[in-house]
Order: C-alpha cells, then sequence, then structure tokens
C-alpha cells in the first residue's frame, strides 16, 4: 500500500512499518521523532532485503554447484575426469584459492592414523588438470599438533569451517604459515559409512563466513564425490577381475597352443630316424609356432668336442657362414657353445642391453634377444636349439618352458635315431664284412675283392668323399692303385695300375715305410711338400 501524503498519524506509520508493511511514506507528513524512527526502521529494512537478496543468490549457486558435481560424476568415464570439472568449478563459484581432496589410512590400535593429499586445484596456476599426489602433503601423521583434533571431528561428520580468527593459536599459526589461508572449510568424505577422507577449500582472504547454505550444499558435494569414489573403487575391482580374468584366458590360450604345438612336433617327428631330418622338421614347427626371425640347430659330438650345425636360416634362408655340415669345436662355438657347455638354458631378453654370459658367433644380423636350450637325454648333451629375434623381448620365461619341452622331445627322438642308426650300421657292416670274407675265401681274382672292400669301407664310414685301395711293390718301391671310389670327378687324382714312386707321396710312405695308421683331421693345417699332394687338395678335400 502506497501512501502519497496523505495525514497519518506518525505512530501510524511506524506500527506499519514495524509490522513489516512494504509502505512508502513521504516524510513531509512526519514531524519530530516520528520521523528519526520512520528512517531508522527503513534503513533497516533495506539493509534486511539486501541480505535476503544475497543469501538467495549464494542459495542459488550453491544448488547449481551441486547439481553440477551430480551431472559430472554421471557423465564421466572416471574419478579424475569429473574432479578435474568439479574442483576448478567450486574454486570459481565459492572464491577458493585452493580446493583439494586428503584420503585417511588407517593406524594400528594406539596410532590414530595417517592422510595424503590425493587431488588439488589451485587457482590462478597455469595448470589444466588437477595435480594429483602432492609429495609434500603424503602421510602426514595425524597424531601430530592440530590433525588430531581435526581428524576427530571429521570422523564424527562434523565439519571445519570458519574464519582464521575463529580458531585457536595453534590452529591459526598452522592455517597462517603452513596452510596460507584466512578462512577454511574441511568437509569429511565417507565411503559406505566409513571415513575416507576430507574435501578441503581455503580462502586466501576473508571476504564474509559460510553461510548455512553452503556448509549444507558443499557437504552434499563431499557425499556425492565419496560416492563416486566408492563406484570408482568398484569399477577398479571389476576391471581387476577383468584382467585377471583375461590374464588366466591369455595362459590358458597359450598354454593350450603350446600343447597343441607339442602335440604337432610330436607328430612331425615321430618315426623320423635321421636326426638331419628329424630337426629339419622341427625348425619347420618353430618357425610356425614361435615366428623368430633366426633359428640354429646343432648336434654335439661330445667325443671330438665339436658341434656340427644342422639348421641355421634367418628369415627361412641358409646362413653363409653356418653352411649345413660344417663342424665347429664347441669353444670357439659362441654362446651356443658356451650353452652346451655348462648345460644351462638362456634368455637373453634385449641383447642390446643386457649382457649375455659370453658373446655370440657373428654369423648374421645381431639379434635383440636370443633363447636357447641344450638337447639333453640321459644325462648328456647331444645339440642345441636356439631362437632368435631382432625385436627386444619378443621371448620371455613361459617360451623356455615351450622351448625346453620341445627339446625335450626332440633330444628323445634325436637318441632313438642314433641308436637305430648305429643298430643298422652295425649290421650293415656285419653283412658287408661276411659277404666280403665269402668273396675272399671264393675269388682268384684281386680286383672284384679290392672293389668290394670300398663298398665295405663306405658302409663302415659313410662320410667319405674319395676311398682307394693300393699294392705296394718292394722292388721298384712304388704303390699301384688298384681299386677306387670318389664321388665327384674332381677327386679323381690317380690312375688305376698306374705306378707312383712312394717317395713322391706324403702320407703313404708314412704308412708304409714306418707301418703305422696315419690319420689328419684337417689338411688346411698340414703344410705339403710335394706337387702331388698340393693338387689333391686343391680338388677340395
Amino acid at each position: 500500500m502506497l501512501v502519497y501524503g496523505e495525514a497519518i498519524s506518525a505512530e501510524r506509520s511506524v506500527t506499519l512499518l514495524r509490522a513489516g508493511a512494504d509502505e512508502c511514506v513521504e516524510l513531509a507528513v512526519l514531524q519530530g521523532s516520528a520521523a528519526a524512527e520512520f528512517l531508522t526502521l527503513q534503513g533497516d529494512k533495506a539493509q534486511q532485503q539486501r541480505q535476503q537478496a544475497f543469501s538467495l543468490d549464494w542459495h542459488q549457486k550453491v544448488s547449481q554447484t551441486v547439481s553440477y558435481a551430480t551431472a559430472q560424476f554421471h557423465e564421466a568415464q572416471s574419478l579424475l575426469e569429473a574432479l578435474e570439472k568439479v574442483l576448478p568449478h567450486l574454486s570459481r563459484t565459492l572464491g577458493a584459492g585452493r580446493v583439494y581432496i586428503f584420503e585417511y589410512r588407517a593406524g594400528d590400535k594406539e596410532h590414530p592414523g595417517y592422510i595424503s593429499q590425493r587431488y588439488e586445484w589451485i587457482a590462478g596456476r597455469d595448470l589444466t588438470t588437477v595435480a594429483i599426489n602432492g609429495p609434500e602433503w603424503q602421510d602426514v601423521d595425524l597424531s601430530d599438533g592440530v590433525f588430531q583434533d581435526w581428524s576427530e571431528k571429521m570422523k564424527a561428520r562434523r565439519p571445519i569451517y570458519g574464519a582464521v580468527q575463529e580458531f585457536s593459536a595453534a590452529e591459526q599459526a598452522f592455517m597462517t604459515e603452513v596452510m596460507n589461508s584466512q578462512q577454511i572449510m574441511l568437509l569429511p568424505i565417507f565411503t559406505r559409512d566409513e571415513w575416507w577422507g576430507v574435501l578441503g577449500l581455503d580462502l586466501w582472504e576473508q571476504t564474509r563466513p559460510w553461510s548455512p547454505a553452503e556448509i549444507e550444499g558443499l557437504q552434499v558435494v563431499a557425499n556425492i564425490i565419496g560416492m563416486a569414489i566408492d563406484n570408482d573403487r568398484i569399477l577398479q575391482q571389476e576391471r581387476e577381475q577383468l584382467r585377471l580374468a583375461q590374464q588366466i584366458s591369455a595362459v590358458l590360450k597359450r598354454q593350450t597352443n603350446e600343447l597343441a604345438g607339442l602335440y604337432e612336433i610330436s607328430t612331425a617327428i615321430t618315426g623320423v630316424l635321421e636326426p638331419r631330418e628329424l630337426l629339419e622338421r622341427l625348425f619347420r614347427q618353430l618357425e610356425q609356432l614361435m615366428d623368430p626371425d633366426a633359428v640354429i640347430m646343432v648336434l654335439y659330438d661330445d667325443e671330438v668336442l665339436e658341434v656340427e650345425i644342422i639348421v641355421a636360416r634367418e628369415h627361412g634362408r641358409q646362413l653363409a657362414k653356418l653352411p649345413v655340415g660344417m663342424r665347429i669345436p664347441v669353444a670357439e662355438a659362441g654362446l651356443t657353445g658356451w650353452m652346451i657347455q655348462h648345460k644351462k638354458t638362456v634368455l637373453i631378453g634385449d641383447m642390446e642391453v643386457e649382457e649375455a654370459p659370453h658373446p655370440i658367433r657373428p654369423v648374421a644380423s645381431p639379434p635383440r634377444s636370443w633363447l636357447g636350450t641344450p638337447l639333453w637325454v640321459s644325462g648328456r648333451v647331444i645339440g642345441a636349439i636356439t631362437v632368435q629375434s631382432f625385436t627386444p623381448h619378443l621371448f620371455d620365461r613361459n617360451d623356455i618352458r615351450f622351448v625346453e619341452s620341445v627339446a625335450t622331445q626332440a633330444a628323445v627322438a634325436i637318441n632313438s635315431a642314433r641308436l637305430y642308426q648305429k643298430e643298422m650300421h652295425r649290421r650293415q657292416i656285419s653283412e658287408s664284412l661276411h659277404s666280403l670274407t665269402a668273396q675272399l675265401s671264393g675269388s682268384l681274382e684281386m680286383s672284384p675283392v679290392l672293389t668290394k672292400a670300398i663298398d665295405v669301407i663306405r658302409a663302415i664310414l659313410p662320410d667319405v668323399s674319395i676311398c682307394a685301395i693300393s699294392t705296394y711293390d718292394r722292388q721298384t718301391d712304388t704303390i699301384i692303385p688298384q681299386a677306387m671310389w670318389a664321388e665327384r670327378d674332381a677327386y679323381v687324382y690317380i690312375t688305376l695300375g698306374e705306378p707312383t714312386a712312394l717317395s713322391k707321396t706324403q702320407f703313404a710312405k708314412k704308412c708304409i715305410w714306418e707301418k703305422r695308421i696315419v690319420q689328419v683331421n684337417d689338411l688346411s693345417h698340414v703344410l705339403f711338400t710335394n706337387e702331388r699332394t698340393a693338387g689333391i687338395a686343391d680338388t677340395g678335400l
């Protein structure tokens, strides 16, 4: 009701204002003390209206903040993603210089526990993300200083708030000297009715007291954060369970593949009675199952301490420096030789980073990862398998188990094949000697008997490239070739029936004059003393 110029009593005007009526009375109609009281009441009324409008504005801001936080935690894919939006929003909306979250960790029965900062947003910093796990606020002992009292209030669900002058002397010192704050609000965060931690806001300047609406609204935000933390923990547990399930599935799949691979290898090598063919088949299986860049397989002769190259391939191609059949002293066979001598499986994840127990023999492109294992049978090493890759850490400890299982299968099969070959070789020699004896007894001509003798020698020594039998004539001191076989025409260096002076030979004269067996294992180390012997060496023998 508006009254302009109406002559009403002063008492009536004051009564109306005291009652809160929205009336405006022209001062001209009021006189004396009534006018003064009227002005005072009117000013108080305006101040009250401004405070109500201010409170309503903050109430709306807090309500909007709660709604914003709820939406962010609902829509975000992770807890951190939501906090990176909610904490800066709290800072801007409420004028806080710093917004942070601490996590509580329980101590033993006689210790109140520890608290560590997990997330922090500081206004004015050139940061686009929330800081995580600030190093200066980790494992703070709650038994020190003001922390114990504050933690007890937090556990009792009591927020802590106010300007610095409202706290005790010790708390004031901590707020100003450590926190650099003039006004704070600490709100407890609970998950499943257990105190989890604290949501904190620091004001660097005292601006106004915290309103009940702010305290209530921010506690709602703290509760929402608690639910989000709990949901995130459940999600992390589910992800961990899923990861473990996938890991178990991968292990089972790998074991299944290994068993299938071992079965395929067993099928591939079963019934193979030649060690070289057996390792060749094994190479093809390993190439499919492990996808190595290089594979080397050797057989080991522990009587002469040599390894024989059976397989040496890089990307399926034979290595020029390791031809099939090449024999190398085990001491010169690099890491493979060391592995055989020490009877140990070797795994090197990265040759450029890890130190190998022995240098490798440089025969191809340098590998990054290297895995090898000896072939064991009956306590003896009979060979070795190595797989190599140009990719670091391609092989792991699971591959050790698989390769060792393959090596065990291969070693047993190779040993069986060797035993079979030895038995067959023994029978062949026995039959050949029996046949030769029968021919010697029933023949008067030397040529067919010596030809049969060469056949027997070739049966006993299947790797020979040339074999010749000569007779010695004492009167002329010459040797006369009577029978000969050569693997290649280039190896034929004599003519049957043509005598050669014994003095012109290098090894035959020692055999005849000294009446002893002469054996030369490596002609490359022999100094030739005549053209005839040098010519033999030039053929490649």
